[in-house]
C-alpha cells in the first residue's frame, strides 16, 4: 500500500571534515547542510526550501525499516520511492535503517533475508542511474537501551558489518553507497562507552552522531544550547579522521 507522509523530523544534518588538531579544539572543512522531510516526498519541501535559501541542501534523511516492502521488486517500493523523493530535490540520500530485532538476533543472521530484500530495493533507486547514490547509517543509536538493537556493542558490529556485505554481495560498491556509524551523543548508562561500538574503520566512511539541542524543554538547571564544536568534542572519543554529521 502507498504511503502518503513519514514521520515529521525537523533539520538537520551538517558534514564536516576535521583536521588533524580537531580533536583539540579546531574543526574546519567543508560544511554542507541537510533535512528531514515531513512529506513522503521530500522534494515537496526540498525545492521551496531551495528557493527560499537561494541554494540547494546537500542531504535529504530518510528513515526506513527493512521490512517495508510488502510487494515484490519491480513494483511499487517504499524504499525506492523514499530515496526518490530525496533525488529529486537533488540531494543525497541518507538512508537511517533499522531492523526491529536485538542485536544478538541481527548478527546471528536471523534477519539476513530481510536485509537482502531492503538492499535489493535500494538497488531498484541506484539503477535509474543518473550518478544515483547515497549513505547509509545501518541500526542508528545503537548505543541507547531505546533501541530493540541497543546496549550490545559486540553483536551490534556483527549486525552493521552484515548490511556492509549485503551491499557488497549486491554488487553495490563505494561510488554508489557510503556507510555511515551512526551512535547518539551520549551512552545510555550501563551500555558501555561509544568507542565499544566503533565497526572499524575498514567499513565506517562517516560519523553521524544523533546530537539534540532541547533549549528550555528541560528541566531547570539544565538549560543551555550547546555549540556544535562541542558535539564533536564531547561525543567522539575516536580519534579518528572521517567526515562528521550531525544526523539529526
Amino acid at each position: 500500500m502507498r504511503p502518503s507522509r513519514i514521520l515529521a523530523i525537523s533539520l538537520v544534518v551538517m558534514l564536516m571534515v576535521p583536521t588533524a588538531g580537531a580533536l583539540a579544539g579546531e574543526i574546519s572543512g567543508e560544511l554542507h547542510t541537510g533535512l528531514y522531510s515531513e512529506e513522503f516526498y521530500a522534494v515537496d519541501d526540498l525545492d521551496p526550501l531551495g528557493v527560499a535559501a537561494g541554494q540547494k541542501v546537500t542531504f535529504g534523511g530518510t528513515f526506513h525499516v527493512v521490512t517495508e516492502n510488502d510487494n515484490a521488486p519491480g513494483t511499487w517500493s517504499n524504499t525506492r520511492e523514499l530515496l526518490e523523493g530525496v533525488w529529486r530535490g537533488q540531494a543525497t540520500p541518507f538512508a537511517n535503517v533499522i531492523v526491529n530485532a536485538s542485536a544478538a538476533s541481527i548478527a546471528a543472521g536471523r534477519h539476513d533475508a530481510a536485509i537482502a530484500r531492503w538492499v535489493s530495493h535500494v538497488k531498484q533507486f541506484l539503477d535509474r542511474g543518473g550518478q544515483r547514490s547515497l549513505i547509509v547509517a545501518p541500526l542508528q543509536e545503537h548505543n541507547g537501551t531505546w533501541t530493540t538493537y541497543g546496549c550490545d556493542p559486540a553483536n551490534y558490529k556483527t549486525a552493521y558489518r552484515k548490511f556492509y556485505d549485503a551491499f557488497r554481495s549486491a554488487g553495490i560498491d563505494e561510488t554508489q553507497v557510503r556507510f555511515a556509524w551512526a551512535p547518539n551523543g551520549w551512552t545510555s548508562p550501563g551500555c558501555g562507552s561509544l568507542k565499544d561500538y566503533y565497526p572499524g574503520g575498514n567499513i565506517v566512511d562517516i560519523i553521524a552522531i544523533s546530537a539534540y539541542n532541547f533549549g528550555t524543554c528541560v528541566p531547570k538547571g539544565r538549560r543551555r544550547w550547546a555549540a556544535v564544536r562541542a558535539f564533536w568534542l564531547n561525543g567522539s572519543p575516536l580519534a579518528v579522521r572521517l567526515p562528521w554529521c550531525l544526523a539529526p
